[in-house]
């Protein structure tokens, strides 16, 4: 799932292309230089998308932004001597609003995937790995919150989830997860964590 590194294709169909950009990023945003000279993309190796450029054709890939922001999509100006591109950073919360009001539940900087447990009293959510530049996220971290005690802890210790469902007991939970081989397989645990 999620999105795949950049290919190259002719408008005539002849081929199913090439890759391009750098090897298995994500890629969301293609440019060509005015001249035709460069294919600039914007890619995440791991990490953050940022701005990477080719040159045509069998060129070397050269990142040209880094740091702790993602760049996202790409406008080339028409003399090619810059670009636009839209600079910043994501943070996705859990925020519970009940009869007490409005609070936050997840201390991470981005969680997302949040499901109560079927008797109201916690919350499971995902966090995202943060990849080593090169390499392709694995899955999320999962969490769980007890809404009485406050209390947070990481499920499935050194595992990484792509989907979850806890059963209607609340004692167990099935998921996803990639292997080394990026081949998807379920699993179900306990979630007192004595066996998977």
């Amino acid at each position: 799932g999620g999105w795949l590194p950049c290919r190259l294709l002719p408008f005539d169909g002849s081929s199913v292309g090439e890759r391009v950009g750098p090897p298995e990023a994500e890629c969301v945003d293609v440019a060509w230089s005015p001249d035709g000279k460069w294919m600039y993309f914007s890619a995440n190796p791991g990490g953050h998308f940022h701005i990477w450029r080719e040159l045509y054709p069998k060129g070397e890939i050269q990142q040209i932004t880094s740091g702790a922001t993602d760049e996202e999509g790409i406008a080339i100006a028409p003399d090619g001597d810059s670009l636009i591109t839209s600079v910043g950073t994501a943070q996705r919360s859990v925020i519970l609003h009940d009869a007490q009001g409005e609070r936050q539940i997840s201390s991470e900087s981005y969680a997302n995937s949040a499901t109560f447990s079927r008797n109201g009293k916690k919350i499971f959510y995902m966090v995202p790995e943060r990849a080593p530049a090169g390499q392709a996220k694995k899955g999320e971290q999962l969490f769980r919150v007890d809404l009485v005690t406050g209390q947070s802890e990481r499920l499935l210790s050194g595992v990484l989830v792509t989907n979850y469902s806890t059963s209607p007991d609340g004692k167990k939970i099935v998921y996803s997860a990639v292997d080394k081989n990026r081949h998807s397989h379920l699993w179900l645990a306990a979630l007192d964590g004595h066996s998977s």
